[in-house]
């Protein structure tokens, strides 16, 4: 069961809920800017407070027509521990915040009485101050804008006018973040992709150049965009880790690719999904039985597990789809189209020969793959090994067994990446 608990920065006498719940949640293009709201980006210095509290701001600015209602939430990294909230302005005041730390919420609601209050202000001002406890270790806690609350609430920001501006405030809204400097951190230690998708990887508070490689790069494989940042993509289900190299060590997120296309019921832009295969839809933070339903059971089925079964494949469809659990129901629309797909040509089996029996090459210090080149690629095969995912023998174990225990391990491939970037001879690796 979540735990709640009210930080109440709302003056006395003023129910906002009263108000807001008032509101039909049409939307409605508003005359003025919409506002625009920011969560501060804390760079902190080397050494923090003795209790290691810390405060971040909350701000807002282009509030023309001021707002005659507000609710949306502010999700914090879950090393970091809430302790309190301060208003710092007229508008800052009108916001009650509830509190789920289990869930590492914040959902604020708040009402504005005028536009001519302090709150209607064309120029950025400071709103709130959340103050956080920090953890000793780690580099960076993101602090980022919600838009829907734990119990499926939706986030609105109404106008003075009475429009409902939500919309172009969530494309404006800043996400912000606490870093510590001189560490450095990977952005995500743990990624859950589906294949052909994308995501951005980086290393926080990076110090020097980056190298960055994939374990396994037939799941999933990395480009470089930048020394400190690169580009993940999955290529087919199974696992691998992501590993960046940088001031003599390994950083590392561990990449799942599913067997199945797994998409969110709570996610509001429809569906479009072209000649589907193994889709799962997934309820957001299920805390009891989910039951689903399709509103075109003859075109599409969803079971138990959210997964969908395509009852006439081939034939273009669109339909909704439901998932409800303790009385909150989420709704998505899915478009399915297919296209004509061309037969796939076989070539005839090609007969390997093995070539004669020659005598072993002489040992080429850190060539793991036996390329007669030294270079990432044996890193990562040393690394798949290591893993269990490769078996590495032979000549090429002789090339990387530095230390002569007859097997490949982690620090055998730190020593390849020295000999790469330069740290290390190549001619000294076997002293």
């Amino acid at each position: 069961m979540n735990r709640f608990f009210y930080e109440k920065i709302l003056p006395a006498g003023l129910s906002v809920m009263m108000m807001a719940s008032g509101m039909p949640l049409s939307q409605a293009a508003a005359a003025d800017p919409a506002p625009k709201i920011e969560i501060q980006t804390l760079s902190l210095e080397d050494t923090l407070p003795e209790d290691r509290i810390v405060m971040v701001e909350v701000s807002l600015s282009d509030n023309r027509s001021g707002f005659r209602a507000a609710s949306f939430g502010i999700q914090y990294d879950a090393s970091l521990v809430y302790e309190k909230a301060e208003a710092a302005s007229a508008a800052g005041q009108a916001f009650q915040i509830v509190s789920n730390p289990e869930q590492h919420l914040l959902w604020l609601t708040g009402a504005s009485a005028s536009k001519n209050d302090a709150s209607s202000l064309a120029a950025k001002e400071t709103m709130l101050r959340l103050y956080f406890q920090v953890p000793e270790d780690g580099a960076m806690y993101p602090i980022q804008f919600v838009w829907e609350g734990v119990d499926g609430s939706p986030a609105y920001w109404y106008a003075d006018k009475g429009s409902n501006v939500i919309e172009t405030v969530q494309e404006t809204a800043k996400n912000g973040a606490i870093k510590k400097p001189g560490i450095s951190d990977i952005s995500s230690h743990e990624l859950r992709m589906n294949p052909g998708q994308s995501s951005t990887l980086q290393v926080n508070n990076a110090t020097d150049a980056v190298i960055w490689f994939s374990s396994d790069e037939s799941v999933a494989e990395v480009e470089m965009t930048g020394s400190a940042e690169c580009v993940v993509t999955a290529n087919a289900p199974g696992e691998c880790d992501i590993q960046a190299f940088i001031d003599n060590e390994f950083l590392t997120c561990h990449v799942t690719v599913n067997a199945g296309y797994y998409y969110s019921i709570k996610e509001k832009a429809d569906l479009n999904l072209v000649n589907p295969k193994n889709i799962i839809m997934e309820y957001p933070d299920a805390p009891g039985t989910v039951t689903w339903n399709s509103a075109k059971p003859k075109f599409v089925t969803i079971d138990n597990d959210g997964r969908l079964t395509f009852v006439q494949e081939g034939t273009d469809f669109d339909a909704y789809l439901f998932g409800t659990c303790n009385n909150v129901t989420f709704m998505r629309k899915i478009i399915v189209s297919y296209t004509e797909e061309p037969p796939t040509e076989t070539e005839p089996p090609v007969t390997e020969t093995e070539p004669p029996a020659t005598e072993a090459p002489e040992r080429n210090p850190g060539d793991a793959n036996q390329d007669n080149k030294i270079n990432i690629l044996d890193v990562i095969t040393v690394n798949k090994a290591v893993l269990g995912k490769e078996n590495l023998s032979g000549q090429g174990l002789t090339n990387i067994d530095f230390n002569g225990n007859g097997k490949p391990d982690s620090e055998e491939a730190l020593t390849i990446m020295k000999c790469i970037v330069g740290m290390i001879d190549k001619t000294t690796l076997f002293g």
